[in-house]
């Protein structure tokens, strides 16, 4: 289970992104990009995994080691989600 750390936004250097997102319903930050995948789906086929599973817990491990992914609103307040 993932802990958090309160952010102190008004030292935070990036105070100024907490205040245009806050108000958002949803906030998120999306992309797109094309990757070759041949590789991973072969290994994945070949152990029976799910692809779907494989994928989703490739993405987090990935999302989870970017730093700013991994910020979240909890109860109203920001903070860091430590892993």
């Amino acid at each position: 289970m993932p802990t958090y750390k309160k952010v102190d936004v008004t030292k935070w250097e990036r105070n100024m992104h907490y205040n245009i997102f806050k108000e958002y319903m949803q906030p998120q930050y999306d992309i797109s990009f094309e990757l070759d995948i041949t590789k991973f789906y072969e290994k994945v086929k070949a152990n029976h995994w799910s692809f779907t599973l494989a994928m989703v817990y490739a993405i987090t491990k990935c999302a989870n080691e970017i730093e700013a992914f991994r910020y979240r609103f909890e109860d109203g307040e920001l903070c860091f989600m430590k892993i």
